[in-house]
């Protein structure tokens, strides 16, 4: 049976679309801390914790390249915890489907169609899944390739078309009403808030050249923030 092949840029791609259509989505960072004009501050040093604290799974990626997360459980803890722990990791994924569903289901019902039963908006979203899914990782990696870059692009047309309608005296005063605990507490909030590092440690054996697996990590981070 051939193994699918994605490409690096493919997968970094994925990973950032991913990240920001998940901001986008419900704009979760405006409640963490520290919840004022101080939010792009705390997005900047959630990046160092996404490489110190996600910095273990893609360890273990570049340890086991061949080999996905489920598999290597086994390798590392045995058959029987093996797959107990990768039995865990699947309804990881299943739980993160639910939820990731039910957010877009709740901002498609008060944004776009907000005369839609949300049962009918729930119904034409697992569709979609679905397909996307009965066709593979490569085409989904290519699709992710063709439209990162107009979603990229699309993002920084509107801001910058915007920009007359922003008003950055409301960024000031600069890390007065915040404090250093309150910006970190809000960083790692963020860094837990994305889950891609999980898709990427699945699909590691899937990669083109699965030694470019830290730069693809390291790209996705800089890019999404």
């Amino acid at each position: 049976m051939r193994i699918e092949k994605v490409s690096s840029r493919q997968v970094i791609f994925l990973i950032v679309i991913s990240r920001v259509t998940t901001v986008i989505s419900f704009m979760p960072i405006i409640h963490m801390p520290p919840a004022n004009q101080d939010i792009w501050l705390m997005v900047l040093i959630s990046v160092i914790y996404n490489i110190v604290l996600l910095s273990p799974m893609i360890f273990l990626g570049n340890r086991f390249k061949d080999y996905s997360i489920i598999v290597y459980m086994e390798k590392i803890f045995g058959k029987g915890l093996g797959k107990i722990l990768g039995f865990l990791y699947i309804l990881y994924f299943m739980f993160e489907t639910v939820y990731m569903i039910n957010v877009q289901v709740q901002v498609i019902a008060t944004t776009l169609l907000t005369e839609a039963s949300n049962l009918v908006i729930t119904f034409l979203i697992i569709a979609v899944c679905v397909y996307i899914a009965y066709n593979g990782l490569e085409v989904c990696g290519r699709t992710s390739e063709l439209l990162g870059p107009i979603i990229i692009s699309v993002i920084f047309v509107v801001l910058i078309a915007g920009y007359r309608n922003v008003n950055f005296a409301l960024l000031l005063p600069i890390y007065k009403d915040s404090t250093l605990l309150q910006l970190n507490q809000g960083a790692i909030e963020m860094t837990l808030l994305f889950r891609e590092v999980a898709i990427l440690a699945m699909i590691c054996p899937n990669l083109e050249d699965n030694t470019k697996l830290n730069s693809i990590f390291l790209k996705s981070v800089f890019l999404s923030v």
